[in-house]
């Protein structure tokens, strides 16, 4: 009986890549060139995968999601657009507010964000054949 119910989640997660890839491909395309712009405009979209997460994933999950999320408030706390001339704007933000995007920014590089997202990654390849490019 739980190996059934095992298959069934890695299932119903397999299938909500499988559906979501094309559309974070669309819309970091929409957000242009920006690394930023994209997974921001992805956040609702990988939102929703991961309320399908296996448990084994979701430890994974919650950093990343934690550390996009960290970024996306900063960026509204500071009236600031990710797109072209992001850079400009942030730096001439007044200090406290640059160094919230600046900290939120470097937290989406940190060691432990992009472990999580090899991780989501290579559980989206290797078990379920569908790649988000993380």
């Amino acid at each position: 009986m739980l190996l059934a119910s095992c298959a069934s989640e890695e299932e119903r997660y397999c299938d909500a890549l499988g559906e979501a890839a094309p559309r974070i491909e669309s819309l970091g395309r929409q957000a242009g060139s920006s690394p930023a712009a994209s997974a921001l405009a992805s956040l609702p979209v990988l939102e929703e995968v991961s309320a399908e997460a296996p448990p084994e994933l979701v430890d994974e999950w919650t950093v990343v999601l934690n550390a996009l999320r960290t970024f996306r408030d900063s960026v509204r706390a500071a009236d600031v657009e990710t797109g072209p001339g992001a850079a400009e704007a942030i730096e001439a933000l007044p200090p406290e507010e640059r160094d919230a995007v600046q900290q939120a920014a470097a937290r989406l590089a940190a060691p432990q964000v992009i472990e999580a997202s090899a991780g989501i990654e290579d559980y989206g390849t290797q078990v379920c054949g569908v790649s988000l490019g993380a």
